[in-house]
Protein backbone atom coordinates (compact mmCIF):
# COMPACT_ATOMS: atom_id res chain seq x y z
CA UNK A 1 0.00 0.00 0.00
CA UNK A 2 1.43 3.00 -1.02
CA UNK A 3 2.38 5.50 2.03
CA UNK A 4 0.51 9.02 2.08
CA UNK A 5 1.56 12.53 3.64
CA UNK A 6 -0.34 14.81 4.90
CA UNK A 7 -0.39 18.62 3.91
CA UNK A 8 -2.50 21.22 4.96
CA UNK A 9 -1.76 23.71 1.92
CA UNK A 10 0.69 22.03 -0.99
CA UNK A 11 2.69 23.74 -3.30
CA UNK A 12 1.54 22.95 -7.17
CA UNK A 13 5.22 21.33 -7.92
CA UNK A 14 8.48 20.20 -5.89
CA UNK A 15 10.23 23.57 -7.12
CA UNK A 16 7.48 25.71 -6.13
CA UNK A 17 8.03 28.30 -3.35
CA UNK A 18 6.65 27.10 0.29
CA UNK A 19 3.06 28.15 1.11
CA UNK A 20 2.52 29.85 4.33
CA UNK A 21 -0.52 28.24 6.52
CA UNK A 22 -2.39 29.75 9.12
CA UNK A 23 -3.05 27.34 11.93
CA UNK A 24 -6.30 27.61 13.38
CA UNK A 25 -7.72 25.82 16.72
CA UNK A 26 -7.97 22.48 17.15
CA UNK A 27 -11.81 22.22 15.49
CA UNK A 28 -9.32 22.67 12.04
CA UNK A 29 -6.98 19.75 12.76
CA UNK A 30 -9.36 17.31 13.68
CA UNK A 31 -11.52 18.32 10.87
CA UNK A 32 -8.32 17.46 7.87
CA UNK A 33 -7.30 14.69 10.66
CA UNK A 34 -11.04 13.20 9.96
CA UNK A 35 -11.07 13.66 5.99
CA UNK A 36 -7.59 12.44 5.87
CA UNK A 37 -8.57 9.00 7.35
CA UNK A 38 -12.01 9.27 5.75
CA UNK A 39 -9.84 8.76 2.18
CA UNK A 40 -7.44 5.98 3.79
CA UNK A 41 -10.48 3.90 4.77
CA UNK A 42 -12.22 3.86 1.14
CA UNK A 43 -8.43 3.48 -0.41
CA UNK A 44 -8.08 0.04 1.55
CA UNK A 45 -11.47 -1.18 1.55
CA UNK A 46 -10.89 -1.45 -2.88
CA UNK A 47 -7.54 -2.66 -1.97
CA UNK A 48 -9.40 -5.21 0.19
CA UNK A 49 -12.30 -5.75 -2.51
CA UNK A 50 -9.64 -6.39 -5.67
CA UNK A 51 -7.76 -8.44 -3.13
CA UNK A 52 -10.66 -10.60 -2.91
CA UNK A 53 -11.64 -11.34 -6.53
CA UNK A 54 -8.47 -12.13 -7.48
CA UNK A 55 -8.45 -15.23 -4.53
CA UNK A 56 -11.92 -15.84 -5.82
CA UNK A 57 -10.75 -16.17 -9.59
CA UNK A 58 -7.52 -18.19 -8.33
CA UNK A 59 -8.72 -20.11 -6.14
CA UNK A 60 -10.66 -23.03 -8.03
CA UNK A 61 -11.50 -25.02 -4.91
CA UNK A 62 -13.07 -22.39 -3.20
CA UNK A 63 -16.86 -21.91 -3.68
CA UNK A 64 -18.20 -18.46 -5.34
CA UNK A 65 -19.60 -17.53 -1.77
CA UNK A 66 -16.16 -17.48 0.12
CA UNK A 67 -14.07 -16.26 -3.00
CA UNK A 68 -16.21 -13.22 -2.81
CA UNK A 69 -17.69 -10.42 -0.04
CA UNK A 70 -21.36 -11.08 0.54
CA UNK A 71 -22.12 -7.71 -1.12
CA UNK A 72 -21.41 -9.67 -4.51
CA UNK A 73 -22.46 -13.07 -3.85
CA UNK A 74 -26.03 -12.50 -5.45
CA UNK A 75 -24.70 -10.95 -8.55
CA UNK A 76 -22.43 -14.04 -9.09
CA UNK A 77 -25.63 -16.39 -8.60
CA UNK A 78 -27.07 -14.70 -11.80
CA UNK A 79 -24.07 -15.31 -13.87
CA UNK A 80 -21.79 -12.12 -13.36
CA UNK A 81 -18.31 -12.02 -12.83
CA UNK A 82 -16.18 -9.04 -11.90
CA UNK A 83 -12.72 -9.18 -13.93
CA UNK A 84 -10.45 -5.84 -12.63
CA UNK A 85 -8.36 -3.89 -15.29
CA UNK A 86 -5.14 -5.56 -16.12
CA UNK A 87 -3.61 -2.11 -14.80
CA UNK A 88 -4.89 -2.82 -11.42
CA UNK A 89 -3.84 -6.54 -11.39
CA UNK A 90 -0.46 -5.44 -11.80
CA UNK A 91 -0.46 -2.61 -9.63
CA UNK A 92 -2.67 -4.27 -6.47
CA UNK A 93 -1.42 -7.71 -6.26
CA UNK A 94 -0.99 -8.04 -2.60
CA UNK A 95 2.42 -9.46 -0.65
CA UNK A 96 3.06 -10.08 2.56
CA UNK A 97 4.50 -6.93 3.47
CA UNK A 98 1.91 -5.53 2.09
CA UNK A 99 -0.41 -7.05 3.98
CA UNK A 100 1.54 -6.35 7.33
CA UNK A 101 1.21 -2.31 5.76
CA UNK A 102 -2.25 -2.70 5.23
CA UNK A 103 -3.30 -4.09 9.10
CA UNK A 104 -0.43 -1.30 9.98
CA UNK A 105 -2.74 1.22 8.39
CA UNK A 106 -5.61 0.33 9.88
CA UNK A 107 -4.39 0.55 13.12
CA UNK A 108 -3.49 3.88 12.69
CA UNK A 109 -6.60 4.81 11.12
CA UNK A 110 -8.65 3.64 14.19
CA UNK A 111 -7.00 5.42 16.78
CA UNK A 112 -6.95 8.38 14.52
CA UNK A 113 -10.75 8.19 14.98
CA UNK A 114 -10.76 7.68 18.19
CA UNK A 115 -8.64 10.76 19.39
CA UNK A 116 -10.51 12.89 16.40
CA UNK A 117 -13.70 13.74 18.73
CA UNK A 118 -11.64 14.77 21.94
CA UNK A 119 -9.25 17.07 19.28
CA UNK A 120 -12.50 18.04 17.69
CA UNK A 121 -13.85 18.92 21.66
CA UNK A 122 -10.12 20.32 22.61
CA UNK A 123 -10.26 18.18 25.17
CA UNK A 124 -6.46 16.51 24.14
CA UNK A 125 -5.41 13.87 26.52
CA UNK A 126 -2.99 14.51 28.72
CA UNK A 127 0.18 13.26 26.65
CA UNK A 128 -0.72 14.80 23.53
CA UNK A 129 -0.96 18.76 25.16
CA UNK A 130 1.77 20.82 24.76
CA UNK A 131 3.87 22.25 27.92
CA UNK A 132 2.53 26.13 28.96
CA UNK A 133 5.11 29.10 27.40
CA UNK A 134 8.08 29.98 29.63
CA UNK A 135 7.94 33.61 31.43
CA UNK A 136 10.72 34.20 28.62
CA UNK A 137 8.57 34.66 25.89
CA UNK A 138 7.66 37.97 24.64
CA UNK A 139 4.77 37.08 22.78
CA UNK A 140 2.41 34.07 22.46
CA UNK A 141 2.71 32.97 18.92
CA UNK A 142 6.48 33.39 17.25
CA UNK A 143 6.40 33.05 13.03
CA UNK A 144 8.48 29.68 12.48
CA UNK A 145 9.25 27.87 9.27
CA UNK A 146 8.85 23.95 9.50
CA UNK A 147 9.99 21.45 6.20
CA UNK A 148 9.60 17.88 5.88
CA UNK A 149 12.95 16.30 5.97
CA UNK A 150 12.00 13.08 5.56
CA UNK A 151 9.47 11.63 2.12
CA UNK A 152 9.08 7.99 2.37
CA UNK A 153 6.79 8.22 -1.03
CA UNK A 154 8.76 10.85 -3.22
CA UNK A 155 7.07 13.50 -3.01
CA UNK A 156 8.95 16.29 -3.07
CA UNK A 157 8.75 17.98 0.58
CA UNK A 158 6.20 20.64 1.59
CA UNK A 159 7.34 23.39 3.60
CA UNK A 160 4.60 25.37 6.00
CA UNK A 161 5.17 28.52 7.75
CA UNK A 162 2.94 29.56 10.71
CA UNK A 163 1.77 32.84 10.32
CA UNK A 164 1.35 35.23 13.35
CA UNK A 165 -2.26 34.50 14.98
CA UNK A 166 -4.44 37.70 15.50
CA UNK A 167 -4.09 38.93 19.12
CA UNK A 168 -6.85 40.54 20.75
CA UNK A 169 -5.93 43.93 22.52
CA UNK A 170 -5.41 43.41 26.67
CA UNK A 171 -5.18 45.58 29.39
CA UNK A 172 -1.28 46.46 30.51
CA UNK A 173 -0.51 45.58 33.46
CA UNK A 174 -0.18 49.07 35.04
CA UNK A 175 -3.52 50.15 33.87
CA UNK A 176 -5.71 51.27 36.94
CA UNK A 177 -9.79 49.61 36.57
CA UNK A 178 -12.03 51.58 38.80
CA UNK A 179 -15.46 50.33 39.57
CA UNK A 180 -17.75 53.53 39.15
CA UNK A 181 -20.69 54.66 41.34
CA UNK A 182 -22.43 55.64 38.09
CA UNK A 183 -25.39 54.33 38.54
CA UNK A 184 -26.01 54.39 42.30
CA UNK A 185 -27.21 57.69 44.40
CA UNK A 186 -23.64 59.13 45.40
CA UNK A 187 -25.31 61.70 47.73
CA UNK A 188 -28.01 61.10 50.15
CA UNK A 189 -29.49 63.03 53.39
CA UNK A 190 -32.02 62.58 56.00
CA UNK A 191 -33.90 64.88 57.90
CA UNK A 192 -35.95 63.69 61.05
CA UNK A 193 -37.78 65.32 63.63
CA UNK A 194 -37.67 63.97 67.55
CA UNK A 195 -39.82 63.60 70.22
CA UNK A 196 -38.33 61.52 73.41
CA UNK A 197 -38.53 60.90 76.80
CA UNK A 198 -35.82 60.82 79.25
CA UNK A 199 -35.42 58.59 82.33
CA UNK A 200 -32.64 58.93 85.04
CA UNK A 201 -32.30 61.87 87.70
CA UNK A 202 -29.16 61.02 89.65
CA UNK A 203 -28.80 59.01 93.29
CA UNK A 204 -32.31 58.88 94.99
CA UNK A 205 -31.22 62.03 97.46
CA UNK A 206 -33.49 64.04 99.41
CA UNK A 207 -34.35 67.35 98.35
CA UNK A 208 -37.01 69.11 101.18
CA UNK A 209 -37.97 67.87 104.99
CA UNK A 210 -40.67 68.79 106.93
CA UNK A 211 -39.38 70.15 110.28
CA UNK A 212 -42.41 69.42 112.21
CA UNK A 213 -42.32 65.95 112.51
CA UNK A 214 -40.57 65.04 115.83
CA UNK A 215 -40.40 60.98 114.67
CA UNK A 216 -40.60 59.07 111.56
CA UNK A 217 -40.17 59.70 108.43
CA UNK A 218 -39.59 63.65 107.69
CA UNK A 219 -38.63 63.78 103.49
CA UNK A 220 -40.96 65.54 101.58
CA UNK A 221 -38.98 65.35 98.71
CA UNK A 222 -36.34 63.46 97.03
CA UNK A 223 -34.71 63.39 93.70
CA UNK A 224 -36.94 60.23 92.09
CA UNK A 225 -39.99 62.61 92.43
CA UNK A 226 -38.67 64.58 89.29
CA UNK A 227 -39.66 63.44 85.96
CA UNK A 228 -38.91 65.04 82.70
CA UNK A 229 -41.30 65.84 80.28
CA UNK A 230 -41.48 64.67 76.54
CA UNK A 231 -39.56 67.22 74.92
CA UNK A 232 -38.65 67.57 70.59
CA UNK A 233 -35.63 67.84 68.87
CA UNK A 234 -34.41 67.57 65.41
CA UNK A 235 -31.83 65.11 63.40
CA UNK A 236 -29.57 65.38 60.36
CA UNK A 237 -27.84 62.95 58.38
CA UNK A 238 -25.65 63.33 55.17
CA UNK A 239 -23.75 60.84 53.63
CA UNK A 240 -21.70 60.37 50.20
CA UNK A 241 -20.22 57.66 48.63
CA UNK A 242 -16.46 58.45 47.71
CA UNK A 243 -14.66 57.64 44.25
CA UNK A 244 -13.19 53.86 44.81
CA UNK A 245 -9.75 54.55 43.81
CA UNK A 246 -9.60 57.01 46.09
CA UNK A 247 -11.19 55.54 49.02
CA UNK A 248 -11.11 51.69 48.63
CA UNK A 249 -11.72 51.01 52.43
CA UNK A 250 -15.21 52.74 52.37
CA UNK A 251 -18.37 52.64 51.27
CA UNK A 252 -19.58 56.11 51.95
CA UNK A 253 -19.15 58.46 55.10
CA UNK A 254 -22.07 60.25 56.96
CA UNK A 255 -22.32 62.85 58.86
CA UNK A 256 -24.65 63.72 61.26
CA UNK A 257 -26.02 65.68 64.12
CA UNK A 258 -29.13 65.67 66.17
CA UNK A 259 -29.97 67.36 69.81
CA UNK A 260 -32.62 67.11 72.16
CA UNK A 261 -33.73 70.93 73.91
CA UNK A 262 -35.62 71.50 77.13
CA UNK A 263 -35.93 68.62 79.17
CA UNK A 264 -37.57 70.31 82.32
CA UNK A 265 -38.60 68.42 85.82
CA UNK A 266 -40.16 70.73 88.01
CA UNK A 267 -41.84 70.03 91.67
CA UNK A 268 -42.86 72.29 94.20
CA UNK A 269 -43.36 71.62 98.08
CA UNK A 270 -45.67 74.05 100.13
CA UNK A 271 -46.42 74.71 103.68
CA UNK A 272 -48.57 77.56 104.91
CA UNK A 273 -47.03 77.32 108.17
CA UNK A 274 -43.30 77.70 107.62
CA UNK A 275 -42.00 73.91 108.46
CA UNK A 276 -40.26 73.08 105.30
CA UNK A 277 -35.98 73.28 105.14
CA UNK A 278 -33.22 71.48 103.22
CA UNK A 279 -31.29 69.16 104.76
CA UNK A 280 -28.13 69.34 106.26
CA UNK A 281 -25.90 72.07 108.06
CA UNK A 282 -26.35 74.78 104.94
CA UNK A 283 -30.27 74.94 105.73
CA UNK A 284 -29.59 75.65 109.30
CA UNK A 285 -27.24 78.61 108.10
CA UNK A 286 -29.84 80.28 105.70
CA UNK A 287 -32.85 82.32 106.22
CA UNK A 288 -34.86 81.04 103.79
CA UNK A 289 -34.15 77.68 103.54
CA UNK A 290 -35.08 76.70 107.15
CA UNK A 291 -38.81 77.04 108.03
CA UNK A 292 -39.74 78.31 104.81
CA UNK A 293 -43.11 78.25 102.88
CA UNK A 294 -41.95 77.08 99.46
CA UNK A 295 -39.47 74.51 98.01
CA UNK A 296 -39.52 74.39 94.74
CA UNK A 297 -36.92 72.67 92.64
CA UNK A 298 -36.37 73.28 88.58
CA UNK A 299 -34.41 70.59 86.94
CA UNK A 300 -33.05 71.50 83.23
CA UNK A 301 -31.01 69.44 80.81
CA UNK A 302 -30.32 69.01 76.84
CA UNK A 303 -28.76 66.46 75.01
CA UNK A 304 -26.33 67.26 72.04
CA UNK A 305 -24.79 64.44 69.31
CA UNK A 306 -22.51 65.01 66.60
CA UNK A 307 -20.43 61.70 64.45
CA UNK A 308 -18.74 61.01 61.81
CA UNK A 309 -18.65 57.71 60.28
CA UNK A 310 -17.07 55.12 58.06
CA UNK A 311 -19.25 53.01 56.09
CA UNK A 312 -18.40 49.59 54.65
CA UNK A 313 -21.40 48.07 52.75
CA UNK A 314 -21.82 44.89 52.33
CA UNK A 315 -24.90 43.32 49.69
CA UNK A 316 -27.31 40.08 50.57
CA UNK A 317 -30.48 38.73 48.75
CA UNK A 318 -33.30 41.60 49.07
CA UNK A 319 -30.98 42.85 52.15
CA UNK A 320 -28.10 45.16 53.14
CA UNK A 321 -25.54 44.98 56.01
CA UNK A 322 -23.60 48.52 56.71
CA UNK A 323 -20.59 47.93 59.26
CA UNK A 324 -20.04 51.59 61.11
CA UNK A 325 -17.05 52.69 62.68
CA UNK A 326 -16.21 56.28 63.24
CA UNK A 327 -15.62 59.27 66.04
CA UNK A 328 -18.91 60.78 67.97
CA UNK A 329 -19.20 63.77 70.37
CA UNK A 330 -21.81 63.96 72.90
CA UNK A 331 -22.44 66.85 75.21
CA UNK A 332 -24.96 66.88 77.93
CA UNK A 333 -25.59 69.94 79.78
CA UNK A 334 -28.01 70.08 83.00
CA UNK A 335 -28.68 72.76 85.73
CA UNK A 336 -30.37 72.46 88.83
CA UNK A 337 -31.95 75.01 91.15
CA UNK A 338 -33.32 74.89 94.43
CA UNK A 339 -35.73 77.91 95.60
CA UNK A 340 -36.82 78.53 98.96
CA UNK A 341 -39.45 81.75 99.59
CA UNK A 342 -40.29 82.96 103.08
CA UNK A 343 -43.52 84.98 103.06
CA UNK A 344 -41.66 86.86 105.69
CA UNK A 345 -38.29 87.48 103.99
CA UNK A 346 -37.75 87.00 100.41
CA UNK A 347 -36.06 84.16 98.38
CA UNK A 348 -33.12 82.00 98.19
CA UNK A 349 -30.86 80.13 95.64
CA UNK A 350 -29.20 77.11 95.45
CA UNK A 351 -27.30 76.52 91.88
CA UNK A 352 -25.65 73.37 90.47
CA UNK A 353 -24.74 73.40 86.83
CA UNK A 354 -22.96 70.69 85.39
CA UNK A 355 -21.33 70.23 81.79
CA UNK A 356 -20.32 67.01 80.23
CA UNK A 357 -18.30 66.51 77.38
CA UNK A 358 -17.56 62.96 75.93
CA UNK A 359 -15.28 62.15 72.93
CA UNK A 360 -15.01 58.53 72.03
CA UNK A 361 -15.03 56.21 69.40
CA UNK A 362 -17.81 53.73 67.92
CA UNK A 363 -18.75 50.45 66.16
CA UNK A 364 -22.05 49.65 64.63
CA UNK A 365 -23.71 48.15 62.11
CA UNK A 366 -27.02 48.46 60.23
CA UNK A 367 -29.51 46.27 58.43
CA UNK A 368 -31.58 47.15 55.72
CA UNK A 369 -34.28 44.56 54.84
CA UNK A 370 -36.25 45.21 51.61
CA UNK A 371 -39.82 43.82 52.33
CA UNK A 372 -41.22 44.84 49.04
CA UNK A 373 -40.03 47.57 46.47
CA UNK A 374 -41.76 50.40 48.85
CA UNK A 375 -41.25 48.93 51.77
CA UNK A 376 -37.72 48.67 53.94
CA UNK A 377 -37.14 47.88 57.51
CA UNK A 378 -33.88 49.10 58.61
CA UNK A 379 -32.14 48.12 61.95
CA UNK A 380 -29.62 50.14 63.80
CA UNK A 381 -27.02 49.16 66.92
CA UNK A 382 -23.95 51.26 68.25
CA UNK A 383 -21.97 51.48 71.03
CA UNK A 384 -19.14 53.13 71.80
CA UNK A 385 -16.43 54.12 74.67
CA UNK A 386 -15.64 57.67 75.23
CA UNK A 387 -13.20 59.65 77.59
CA UNK A 388 -15.95 62.33 80.02
CA UNK A 389 -14.71 65.73 80.48
CA UNK A 390 -16.48 66.87 83.34
CA UNK A 391 -17.05 70.72 84.98
CA UNK A 392 -19.28 71.63 87.49
CA UNK A 393 -20.00 74.78 89.24
CA UNK A 394 -22.50 75.63 92.11
CA UNK A 395 -23.14 78.48 94.91
CA UNK A 396 -26.01 79.42 97.33
CA UNK A 397 -27.10 83.02 98.11
CA UNK A 398 -29.43 83.72 100.98
CA UNK A 399 -31.29 86.92 101.96
CA UNK A 400 -30.82 89.93 100.00
CA UNK A 401 -29.84 93.00 101.14
CA UNK A 402 -30.14 96.48 100.01
CA UNK A 403 -27.45 96.05 98.02
CA UNK A 404 -26.37 92.11 97.25
CA UNK A 405 -27.56 89.11 98.53
CA UNK A 406 -25.93 87.32 101.43
CA UNK A 407 -23.29 84.52 100.01
CA UNK A 408 -24.03 81.46 101.78
CA UNK A 409 -21.39 79.46 99.48
CA UNK A 410 -19.23 81.15 97.26
CA UNK A 411 -19.32 80.06 93.64
CA UNK A 412 -17.33 76.88 93.90
CA UNK A 413 -16.01 74.73 90.56
CA UNK A 414 -14.07 71.53 89.61
CA UNK A 415 -13.07 69.94 86.68
CA UNK A 416 -12.33 66.01 86.16
CA UNK A 417 -12.43 62.85 83.85
CA UNK A 418 -14.36 59.77 83.86
CA UNK A 419 -15.29 56.77 81.60
CA UNK A 420 -18.33 56.89 79.61
CA UNK A 421 -19.78 54.30 77.70
CA UNK A 422 -23.09 54.39 75.07
CA UNK A 423 -25.51 51.94 73.77
CA UNK A 424 -27.92 52.94 71.31
CA UNK A 425 -30.50 51.22 69.03
CA UNK A 426 -32.65 52.34 66.28
CA UNK A 427 -35.60 50.84 64.67
CA UNK A 428 -36.91 52.92 61.11
CA UNK A 429 -39.34 52.22 58.69
CA UNK A 430 -39.29 53.34 55.49
CA UNK A 431 -41.76 53.94 53.00
CA UNK A 432 -40.15 54.82 48.93
CA UNK A 433 -42.18 57.24 47.60
CA UNK A 434 -40.01 57.66 43.85
CA UNK A 435 -36.12 57.24 42.70
CA UNK A 436 -35.09 60.03 44.99
CA UNK A 437 -37.54 60.58 48.02
CA UNK A 438 -38.46 58.18 51.15
CA UNK A 439 -40.70 58.86 54.00
CA UNK A 440 -39.16 57.39 57.70
CA UNK A 441 -40.90 56.88 60.88
CA UNK A 442 -38.93 54.25 63.57
CA UNK A 443 -38.65 54.14 67.92
CA UNK A 444 -34.77 54.61 69.26
CA UNK A 445 -33.68 54.10 72.45
CA UNK A 446 -30.06 55.13 73.88
CA UNK A 447 -28.12 54.50 77.70
CA UNK A 448 -25.72 56.75 78.58
CA UNK A 449 -23.36 56.23 81.67
CA UNK A 450 -20.52 57.73 83.45
CA UNK A 451 -22.14 60.97 83.96
CA UNK A 452 -22.25 63.60 86.09
CA UNK A 453 -25.55 64.41 87.01
CA UNK A 454 -26.53 67.98 88.28
CA UNK A 455 -28.54 66.35 91.09
CA UNK A 456 -25.49 63.92 92.08
CA UNK A 457 -23.50 67.15 93.37
CA UNK A 458 -25.71 68.68 95.35
CA UNK A 459 -23.53 69.37 98.82
CA UNK A 460 -25.49 70.14 102.17
CA UNK A 461 -22.49 70.43 104.36
CA UNK A 462 -21.53 73.41 105.50
CA UNK A 463 -17.24 73.54 105.56
CA UNK A 464 -14.62 75.55 103.48
CA UNK A 465 -14.39 72.25 100.96
CA UNK A 466 -18.26 71.69 100.66
CA UNK A 467 -19.00 71.85 96.79
CA UNK A 468 -16.08 71.13 95.43
CA UNK A 469 -16.41 67.10 95.09
CA UNK A 470 -17.17 65.77 91.84
CA UNK A 471 -19.21 62.83 90.93
CA UNK A 472 -19.83 61.37 88.10
CA UNK A 473 -21.29 57.81 88.23
CA UNK A 474 -24.86 58.69 87.04
CA UNK A 475 -26.90 57.30 83.88
CA UNK A 476 -29.49 58.68 82.08
CA UNK A 477 -31.88 56.36 79.42
CA UNK A 478 -33.45 58.40 76.56
CA UNK A 479 -36.20 56.93 74.20
CA UNK A 480 -38.43 58.10 71.85
CA UNK A 481 -40.22 58.44 68.56
CA UNK A 482 -39.21 59.98 65.23
CA UNK A 483 -40.73 61.08 61.63
CA UNK A 484 -38.84 62.40 58.47
CA UNK A 485 -37.99 62.47 55.02
CA UNK A 486 -34.74 61.18 53.45
CA UNK A 487 -33.56 61.49 49.72
CA UNK A 488 -30.77 60.29 47.19
CA UNK A 489 -29.56 61.72 44.40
Amino acid sequence: MARMSVALRRSGNPGAAPLSVICGPAQDVSLLLETTCTEVYERLKTIMTLRRILQAKEGASATRQDRFPPSHASLLERGYFFEPPLAHRALFVPTEGERMRCSTSLLVMSIALVLAPALHAQEYPAWLRLPPPGPEHESFVTPAAFAATRNPTGVAAATFEMAPPVQEPFAAPSEEFVVSNACSPCTYAQADGLYWHRVGTGCDQVLAIDTSVTSGPDTVLRTSDLHFNGTGGFRFLVGWRPDPACCPRCSAWELSYWGIFGWNANQTVTSNTGVLAIPGDLGLASNNFLLTNILDVNYQSQLNNVELNCIKSCGLCCAQIDFLCGFRYINLNETLTITGTDFQEGTSNYNVHTDNNLYGLQLGGRYTRHCTDCWSLQMTGKSGLFLNDVHQTQAATDFPTATAPFSLRDRVSSRGSAVAALGELDLVLIRRLNDTWSLRVGYSAIGLGGLALAPDQLDFSDTFTSGSHLHSTGWIFVHGGLAGLQAAW
